[in-house]
């Protein structure tokens, strides 16, 4: 490709395309193994029951550790007398594995009742020393979000969009919202149809990340149907797609652990259970 080309002069935008793709991947190979293990039920219903076959297809996932198998965090155990499946985890015991998830990653989390509650929280965070947080272009139109804007400023926080990258890097703080929390990796996804946007998860040296009490899953393969959605061409399709676990790290330099050298320093997720209007 000649040089001085669109996409030879964009790396960002083929690092977005990538990204994309290997979620489209992930989503086509999560595809392909609930295909298969339906496969098989159908080949068992031939030989017993239905329901047998259900119940054996139950025991042979959870015996393998796929889901609920395997004692994992003290959440579940390998009693499953005649394939009955486990209840399933509580949002208490959700939030408690993607607390200790994203802790041992070196992020922390937090669970709020409303955004009040969140504003509160953000505001007398160390890394507000400054009094000033970046947000994406219009994050105050956001529908589930946008209300937090003025409970922030009424406590004295500067807000400040997010231009160009020189703009945004190393601003002390910036604040996002998430799609999902992943409970099983201490994750969150993000997806920006922006660079603008996308740069405040990337370049600042905080960030806070909003997500819906209700957005928290188990497992890795529960984002499936959310990336499936946002790649396809439409208006619901989004540009770059990020699963997020923890601050920024890297090892590259004499295999010493730094943190902060390629994005934030420190990640501070919050949950809301209520995304509700709040007055300042």
């Amino acid at each position: 490709m000649p040089p001085g080309s669109a996409i030879d002069a964009c790396p960002l935008r083929r690092a977005g395309d990538v990204s994309l793709a290997a979620g489209i991947a992930r989503h086509d190979f999560i595809s392909a193994k609930l295909e298969y293990i339906g496969q098989c039920q159908e080949q068992l219903a031939r030989l017993v029951r239905e329901e047998e076959a259900g119940a054996l297809m139950c025991q042979v996932i959870e015996q393998g550790g796929d889901r609920h198998g395997q004692v994992k965090d003290g959440f579940h155990d390998d009693n499953l007398e005649g394939g009955i499946v486990l209840d399933a985890p509580t949002y208490t015991d959700l939030f408690t594995r993607f607390q200790q998830r994203l802790s041992s990653a070196g992020g922390e989390s937090h669970q709020v009742g409303r955004l009040a509650e969140a504003a509160t929280l953000i505001a007398a965070h160390p890394a507000l020393g400054a009094g000033e947080l970046v947000v994406p272009p219009h994050f105050g139109q956001h529908p589930g979000w946008g209300a937090i804007l003025p409970l922030l400023r009424s406590k004295g926080i500067i807000i400040r969009e997010a231009g160009s990258p020189a703009s945004v890097a190393d601003a002390p703080a910036g604040l996002s919202g998430a799609e999902l929390a992943i409970a099983e990796t201490g994750s969150v996804l993000l997806a920006d149809n922006t660079l603008e946007a996308r740069i405040v998860s990337m370049l600042t040296l905080a960030h806070f990340v909003l997500v819906g009490e209700d957005k928290l899953v188990p497992m890795l393969d529960d984002a499936a149907p959310i990336l499936q959605q946002f790649a396809r061409v439409g208006s619901e399709q989004r540009r770059y797609l990020s699963f997020v676990t923890g601050p920024s790290r890297t090892a590259d330099i004499e295999r010493t652990l730094t943190i902060g050298v390629q994005g934030p320093k420190t990640l501070c997720v919050i949950l809301v259970a209520d995304k509700g209007e709040a007055k300042p």
